[in-house]
């Protein structure tokens, strides 16, 4: 049942340490063959990330995605080829069953609720953009702007620059 999920979700995260997850394809690919395995959901295609970039700790935020090349106004940044909602509590549980242990404080660190009764979660680089948004204390000018499929460059941005959208 779903209170059995639950139960057992909150005993294994008083025994798992918090560990911060290399980020590697093979990573997001496992992620995704879990939610094919658990929910039904396949989710295909490339890779989110339309452009040159790395991934590293990005100060007072954790990780964020910054470029490697310069970037022209208007380029697709990213594309949400494996966004996920999902839309019940027992679904999400059982995504987060289907997952490593050790995994599952990242990716709920990475979930976000677009209504009060979903969660979203992005299986790509993608998750690690962060926002730029004026409401967080470490306000940055948000160089994307996103719609339900891409996040767009909003002026050039140049190496070394990390990328930031308003959330």
């Amino acid at each position: 049942s779903f209170k059995d999920q639950l139960k057992q979700l909150r005993r294994e995260a008083q025994n798992e340490p918090t560990m911060s997850v290399p980020v590697t394809a093979e990573l997001w690919g496992n992620l995704r063959k879990a939610l094919a395995d658990c929910c039904g959901q396949s989710l295909p295609g490339p890779d989110g990330m339309q452009v040159p970039f790395e991934l590293r700790e990005s100060p007072g935020k954790g990780r964020g995605v910054f470029s490697t090349a310069h970037v022209e106004n208007g380029t697709i940044v990213w594309t949400s080829h494996h966004e996920v909602t999902f839309n019940s509590g027992q679904y999400w549980a059982s995504f987060l069953l289907a997952i490593p242990p050790h995994l599952r404080c990242d990716v709920q660190a990475w979930a976000y609720s677009p209504t009060t009764k979903s969660v979203g979660v992005v299986l790509d680089e993608g998750s690690y953009i962060n926002t730029g948004c004026s409401t967080v204390a470490y306000a940055e000018k948000p160089n994307l702007a996103c719609d339900d499929l891409h996040c767009y460059a909003i002026g050039d941005i140049s190496p070394g620059t990390e990328f930031l959208e308003d959330y």
